[in-house]
């Protein structure tokens, strides 16, 4: 199995943008789906949306954070309806970093 698939890009409309660098996981038991939103590398003005899963495996957790510290996101949003939101969010206590949840955590 692969820890960490390569991301599908998705092209968002300009009214969609707020945050500049953000991230959000729908945490589920086995994989998470990570989307990222950060600004497009190449396409001055535009924005570049990438959504892929990630195994909730604590090294496949710990690549995707130094891979969202690299992409320099400073928000992370987890969105999860049971506690497999544990692993995602102990990766995530960063200086730095803003980690919300929607859900309600147990």
């Amino acid at each position: 199995m692969v820890a960490v698939m390569e991301p599908q890009e998705i092209e968002d409309e300009e009214h969609e943008q707020i945050l500049e660098r953000v991230a959000a996981v729908d945490v589920a038991k086995a994989p998470g789906m990570v989307c990222t939103r950060v600004p497009h590398p190449s396409r001055a003005g535009k924005r570049r949306t990438r959504v892929w899963a990630v195994d909730a495996a604590a090294g496949a957790v710990l690549e995707l954070a130094d891979h969202l510290v690299a992409e320099r996101v400073g928000k992370v949003t987890l969105e999860s309806t049971s506690d497999y939101w544990r692993i995602w969010f102990t990766c995530w206590r960063r200086p730095g970093w803003r980690c919300s949840w929607s859900g309600r955590p147990t």
